[in-house]
């Protein structure tokens, strides 16, 4: 009886964390990713337009969710943030510390005891 309240309990946890996570995770724009990891890299916006051949004021459109960048641009622009393409353009939430959308998840997961892998919750 016991055991069966115990894995009824993991199982609401996995839930109400993957529904925790996924609320974080949405929250984040490619325009927040792009001001995040630009200013992570040590750019300004000006850096960033000379280097991808657009204005200023289209890196500030980006960045405040008004405009996306031109979809030629996007593996330039991923490479110039030092991250991928993928994690660039993935939905999921990213840590600042290292750019990468799994190393988020995984902390997390390890921060409630569900160990480092983030396949077993999401």
């Amino acid at each position: 009886m016991i055991e069966i309240h115990t894995a009824a309990f993991l199982s609401l946890k996995r839930w109400h964390i993957q529904t925790e996570m996924e609320c974080i995770v949405m929250s984040v724009t490619l325009g927040e990713k792009i001001r995040t990891l630009r200013i992570k890299n040590g750019y300004t916006q000006n850096a960033v337009a000379l280097r991808l051949c657009v204005s200023k004021q289209a890196v500030s459109k980006w960045e405040n969710d008004h405009s996306y960048p031109d979809i030629f641009l996007l593996p330039r622009l991923a490479k110039l943030l030092s991250i991928t393409l993928d994690d660039l353009l993935s939905e999921a939430g990213f840590s600042e510390e290292s750019g990468s959308s799994h190393t988020a998840v995984s902390e997390c997961a390890e921060h409630y005891g569900l160990g480092g892998d983030s396949h077993d919750i999401i």
